[in-house]
């Protein structure tokens, strides 16, 4: 452990700011984390001119809009009564809305009031059909990655049935409002659930395609021996990586996912070791700089968990599984199937006490679940990415969103089938002194394996 210490010094930048983080939460100071929510609306009903920042999000009576309420740009949630007889208003359009902005109430045991702090929303407003009149469009001119990400999915539902445009839209760019809220109990019981968010493994294809093409398809090295060329390749996938963050909005997960693969290839670049626990925590403090709000969101926090667990575990559970097999192409097989046995265990414990902590289940078959689920998703990715390169183009473009709806209806499918298993998954309530008390039980377990599986080395 003290070894561990001394060879992390990114740790002790990140300990401190985590501390800060949780003193400015709990006490207010020295951090204001929720200025820009803690704003005060009359308590009557007002006129207020309002942005729409996001696409309608259909509920059983009302349509949930993402907001700003000019001129100061307040972030809210908007819900329209439906009206058969109005066209109701879509993305960028500017409104005149006459509501009562309030802060919402507890959910039972469930705080909404701070889910949507964290999340930046400022309060919540209804309005019928009466109460509120379009203006027009803001102002279009500019590029804008929400925009471009919204014709993307309109892309995927032209030709995919709804239930596999959603998937495909929340595995590739981070869009989940469309996805069947069925289905995604599917994933989550199945122990999939982690595919639905875009992370390492979104993000690791699109850096493996950029290195792809940027050594003409492995005919060079992937570092050249001029250090402009270095530059310029590192530049390009680091900017490349920074555009798909953008694109799917900036989540926590591909935010670390993008951070991570950019200071792998700067590492790789001076010679470093790329991926480490150096690497996450530095990746971690640089997102916490910008977004410090992101400490509490689960999205983070299941992220870093899984990453820092794959870290700690996975390869000592590959020296607990060697393989010894003749053949170099069998072994490169057993190799990959114990890679994807051993990564899914390894991100399974690390992040069970958050699972059972916020979710109250966890998935008893997620081992055989992901070891078709993975492949899978990331034919899935490479399809989907491959269909919007080639929407335009007869036939070819119809082809490839053939098979790409085949690949979503096969996989979900598959996490449907794995969810109703007799036992497929666990429910337990666990209190947060629970969830700290069993991270020490899994930090103290992946100790005792790390020093046993070394000293059986020597």
């Amino acid at each position: 452990m003290a070894d561990f210490l001394r060879r992390t010094p990114m740790l002790w930048l990140f300990l401190p700011q985590v501390i800060i983080i949780l003193i400015s939460h709990y006490t207010g100071s020295p951090l204001r984390l929720y200025k820009d929510t803690d704003i005060s609306f009359p308590d009557s009903m007002q006129t207020y001119r309002a942005v729409l920042h996001d696409y309608p999000k259909e509920r059983r009576k009302t349509m949930l809009y993402t907001a700003e309420v000019l001129p100061d740009r307040h972030k809210v949630l908007l819900y329209l009564l439906k009206d058969s007889s109005r066209i109701l208003p879509s993305y960028l359009d500017t409104i005149w809305v006459k509501t009562t902005w309030k802060q919402p109430e507890k959910i039972g045991a469930f705080d909404y009031a701070a889910y949507l702090r964290r999340e930046g929303i400022a309060a919540t407003g209804y309005a019928n059909s009466r109460h509120w009149q379009t203006q027009g469009k803001a102002d279009t001119t500019l590029f804008s990655f929400e925009r471009l990400r919204h014709r993307l999915i309109r892309r995927l539902e032209t030709r995919l049935t709804d239930r596999e445009a959603g998937t495909v839209a929340a595995m590739t760019l981070g869009y989940k409002h469309n996805m069947d809220y069925d289905l995604r109990q599917s994933f989550q019981r199945s122990g999939a659930a982690h595919v639905l968010a875009v992370s390492g493994l979104h993000t690791g294809l699109i850096y493996t395609v950029l290195i792809w093409l940027l050594t003409l398809g492995g005919l060079y090295p992937p570092l050249y021996d001029e250090r402009w060329r270095q530059v310029v390749q590192g530049a390009v996938i680091i900017a490349g990586l920074a555009f798909y963050a953008a694109l799917t909005g900036f989540s926590p997960s591909v935010c670390r996912a993008a951070v991570m693969f950019s200071l792998a290839q700067i590492a790789i670049m001076v010679r470093r070791q790329p991926f480490s626990f150096n690497t996450l925590f530095a990746a971690a403090f640089l997102i916490l700089c910008f977004r410090p709000r992101d400490l509490f969101s689960v999205s983070f926090q299941l992220s870093f968990a899984a990453v820092a667990g794959i870290l700690a575990l996975e390869p000592v559970l590959s020296r607990l599984l060697p393989i010894t097999t003749p053949g170099i192409r069998l072994k490169k097989t057993l190799s990959y199937i114990r890679s994807l046995f051993t990564v899914s265990l390894a991100a399974q414990i690390s992040t069970l006490p958050i699972s059972l902590y916020y979710f109250s289940q966890t998935s008893n078959i997620f081992l055989l679940t992901n070891i078709v689920v993975l492949p899978l998703v990331s034919l899935l990715v490479m399809f989907t990415f491959a269909y919007f390169l080639l929407y335009y183009i007869p036939y070819i473009g119809d082809i490839t969103a053939t098979v790409l709806g085949k690949l979503t209806d096969t996989l979900n499918s598959y996490v449907t089938y794995m969810e109703h298993l007799p036992h497929a998954f666990t429910e337990a309530v666990l209190t947060l002194p629970q969830m700290i008390a069993l991270y020490v039980i899994i930090i103290f377990f992946i100790w005792i394996l790390r020093r046993t599986t070394q000293n059986s080395i020597r």
